[in-house]
């Protein structure tokens, strides 16, 4: 193994290592349970172990996750008996419709782990999701280096990008929404990879699907890494668009994408096949979510929602990193849109698809996430985090388009910066 590598492996491991640490940190400082559905996420995490097979559409909270609600609870203790008639929709799970993507990982890790350590499942979950959210740091290090980004770049971007406050919340507690930075890396890693284009489609659909299955608002993630494999070269040369020689791949591509969205309603379909008749799979959450407003201002707050991802309403709850990550995002968003609109910004090829695949999937979620609640709900049920998906996609694009040294120190002292302040503040 050659120096470079040698330094690279290093870099990436005391990264991922640095990332582990600051989520367990996070998730051991933060009591009480999430706003994000935290208590109904581990009760899927909860019949997995218990039950060892899918749990059941519209089942309610388990006894074990009924104590951990009473015991992190504001203005409950472990004294406290809860019932599911006491908690909002009757205690129905309404995540069991997601597949067992991220619940199968945590799971697979937190039964062992608890029953070794006496740490409690719940602990054990987060810490599983930490350890995801490390594993997802490597690979968006592994992508943005293929790309040609500078490792201290890289690195600083992660830090600053992955503990900004809402970020940092999804990767150290029990949240399917913490594998975005994992599914984004790993689709930037298959779909520029180097090899047979028709292998490269398949890695990259499979990886994608199983994305979609992970939670629905992964979709058009997904649709941009399988448009990300259609159009991106496997060279370094000049990007472009040969319609003449290539439009067959063009409309594998197009026709490909849409297996994301395809697997998700069929996985759904099924599952919401075995309800009993008159229960909702949600418990009638998305009544309450109910709506007269118009699908145009229905689409419109979803735009502005997806568009600030990682700054607020997360951990540490500190208006100046709230502030960090608002800028953040801008610079990721705007730089994105920057390489997609300059023909001259991006050095290679295979980061001008990138930009233009993962710009293409924001436009998508615009759309596709605010539209689906409004048409099958009637419903406003567009959140800023699931936007992040797709920020680190583009952030990948970004940070591998920066080719000046100072601009690269610059970025791993804010990383560093970011990070000793999130530590600092964890701790208050």
């Amino acid at each position: 193994m050659t120096r470079a590598r040698v330094t690279q492996a290093v870099v990436v491991a005391a990264a991922a290592i640095a990332l582990l640490v600051i989520s367990v940190v996070a998730g051991r400082g933060y009591p009480q349970i999430t706003i994000f559905d935290e208590a109904v996420h581990f009760d899927y995490i909860v019949k997995l172990v218990d039950e060892r097979t899918l749990p059941t559409v519209a089942d309610t909270l388990s006894p074990e996750t009924l104590r951990e609600i009473a015991c992190r609870g504001t203005e409950t203790t472990c004294a406290t008996q809860l019932q599911n008639s006491d908690i909002p929709v009757a205690g129905v799970n309404y995540v069991l419709m997601y597949g067992p993507i991220y619940y199968g990982l945590v799971a697979l890790f937190s039964a062992p782990f608890s029953a070794l350590t006496g740490v409690s499942l719940f602990d054990s979950a987060r810490t599983a999701t930490s350890l995801l959210t490390a594993i997802g740091g490597v690979l968006f290090l592994l992508a943005a280096l293929r790309l040609g980004a500078r490792k201290g770049a890289a690195v600083g971007l992660l830090l600053a990008t992955a503990t900004a406050p809402l970020a940092l919340l999804q990767g150290a507690t029990i949240s399917p929404d913490s594998m975005g930075l994992l599914f984004a890396g790993a689709i930037c890693l298959a779909a520029t990879a180097r090899g047979s284009w028709r292998r490269r489609m398949v890695i990259v659909v499979v990886i994608c699907c199983l994305a979609a299955l992970n939670k629905a608002n992964f979709i058009p993630l997904a649709t941009a890494g399988i448009w990300l494999a259609t159009i991106a070269p496997t060279d370094d040369g000049d990007w472009r668009l040969d319609w003449a020689d290539r439009w067959k791949s063009y409309v594998i591509g197009v026709a490909a994408s849409v297996l994301p969205l395809v697997a998700q309603y069929a996985y759904n379909s099924w599952r919401v096949s075995y309800l009993p008749d008159g229960v909702p799979a949600d418990g009638g959450l998305n009544d309450i979510l109910y709506t007269d407003r118009t699908l145009f201002s229905v689409v419109a707050d979803g735009t502005i929602q997806l568009m600030q991802p990682i700054h607020d309403s997360g951990f540490p709850a500190v208006p100046e990193l709230w502030a960090v990550g608002a800028l953040l995002q801008a610079l990721i968003f705007g730089g994105a849109f920057a390489l997609v609109l300059m023909s001259g910004a991006a050095p290679t090829s295979r980061i001008k698809a990138v930009a233009i695949a993962g710009t293409a999937g924001l436009a998508l979620s615009f759309v596709f996430l605010p539209v689906t609640f409004y048409v099958l709900y009637h419903s406003i049920g567009t959140q800023s985090r699931y936007g992040l998906p797709i920020l680190m996609l583009l952030a990948i694009a970004v940070v591998a388009s920066i080719r000046g040294r100072a601009a690269s120190w610059f970025l791993l002292a804010a990383g560093i910066a970011v990070y000793g302040c999130t530590v600092y503040f964890a701790f208050q």
